[in-house]
């Protein structure tokens, strides 16, 4: 016998050791992973997963160290200020769902209804886990409102949940600051809209200043001056690239700052 053919003749062996000698057994072993749910782990994306990939990228294409640098910079520059758009915008959706959940909450309470109860009508599906404490008597609903309060937007609920346990405590009634809990988000709603239309200008001002030096390779390159050709290829074009880039880069935060420290949402 060769030793290829001893080889196979000793993993069929193993095999069959391994493998149970009754055939249902195994038809069993197999129905139960096949209805077994399969496990999947997440993939977590940092906001330098981009940058990185954007890097690497410019190395292996253009083999320099600069262009990579700057590659991973002006990358981390839009993801940055993407990621901060979108902030802002569940920001805001939580914001809103908050000035909802406490006007419909003082006006089941001005209609009569027990604080819980109250409580888990208004929450409705948005705030399941509210809900659910309001209902249970075991379950303090004021730890719900300020686990939910403590993300950005939803700070109306710790504000909520403060008046919640306050009134409790004191045996007083809750429809009263809830109603001025409302209006004051809603009155604070409207500011933070004329400020956030007060502020578009200076982002759409740096947005598009941000493209300008982009807009000008373009330019450069119709009119046939070539200079992405010198930015990539000589030693001085590619420091301009990365200085140019850094100074992009740092523009565009200097703005996500000024927005953020002007009270922008």
């Amino acid at each position: 016998m060769s030793g290829a053919a001893a080889a196979a003749v000793g993993l069929a062996a193993a095999a069959g050791s391994l493998l149970p000698a009754d055939p249902a057994v195994l038809l069993r072993r197999v129905q139960t992973d096949v209805a077994a749910p399969v496990r999947r782990h997440p993939v977590r994306v940092t906001g330098w997963t981009l940058p990185a990939a954007a890097a690497l990228l410019g190395w292996a294409v253009a083999g320099s160290v600069v262009i990579a640098s700057a590659a991973g910079v002006a990358t981390r520059a839009v993801t940055r200020t993407a990621a901060a758009r979108q902030d802002r915008r569940r920001a805001a959706a939580r914001r809103a769902a908050a000035v909802d959940l406490v006007t419909a909450l003082a006006a089941e309470l001005r209609g009569g209804a027990e604080p819980r109860a109250a409580l888990a009508t208004a929450c409705g599906a948005a705030f399941a886990s509210v809900a659910a404490a309001a209902r249970s008597p075991a379950t303090d609903p004021a730890a719900a409102l300020r686990t939910l309060g403590a993300a950005e937007g939803s700070e109306l609920l710790a504000d909520l949940a403060a008046a919640w346990q306050v009134t409790d405590a004191a045996g007083a009634g809750l429809a009263g600051p809830a109603t001025r809990l409302a209006e004051s988000a809603r009155a604070a709603d409207a500011v933070r809209r004329e400020l956030d239309a007060a502020l578009a200008g200076p982002r759409a001002t740096a947005a598009l200043l941000s493209m300008l030096p982009v807009a000008g390779v373009l330019l450069g390159s119709a009119l046939g001056a070539d200079p992405l050709a010198f930015l990539v290829s000589s030693g001085g074009g590619r420091v301009v690239l990365l200085a140019g880039t850094l100074l992009i880069a740092a523009g565009v935060s200097w703005t996500e700052a000024i927005v953020r420290r002007a009270g922008g949402p």
